[in-house]
This record gives structure tokens, C-alpha cells and sequence, in this order.
């Protein structure tokens, strides 16, 4: 855990903006454009499945 808070900095006070500054820091630790799109693909990916099954639309 403190490697990760090394890397990413500490927990903000607004939780909500701490995935797309994690995300937005990709440029910043010089991570590959392939690898930043597959990343970014994949994390909107598991946003929407957690959106879908959190949903009470998506119960039945």
C-alpha cells in the first residue's frame, strides 16, 4: 500500500477524483499511449459492470 500511495500520492479528500488522477498520471509516469488506451479501456470497462450490477435496473 505505501508503494502505491508513493506512486499515486496520498488518499485525497475528495475520493472520487482519485481514479481519474491515477489515471491522468499514466502521461506522467511515461506509460506507453497502447498501454495507457488499454488501461483506460479496461477501468471503463469494470466502472460500467459495477454501475450495471449496482443498478436496480440491472436486477430483476
Amino acid at each position: 500500500m505505501e508503494l502505491f500511495f508513493e506512486v499515486h500520492g496520498r488518499e485525497p479528500v475528495d475520493l472520487t477524483s482519485w481514479p481519474a488522477n491515477i489515471l491522468a498520471d499514466l502521461t506522467r509516469h511515461q506509460i506507453p499511449a497502447d498501454d495507457q488506451r488499454a488501461i483506460h479501456e479496461s477501468a471503463v470497462e469494470t466502472a460500467a459492470r459495477y454501475v450495471r450490477s449496482a443498478s436496480p435496473l440491472a436486477r430483476d
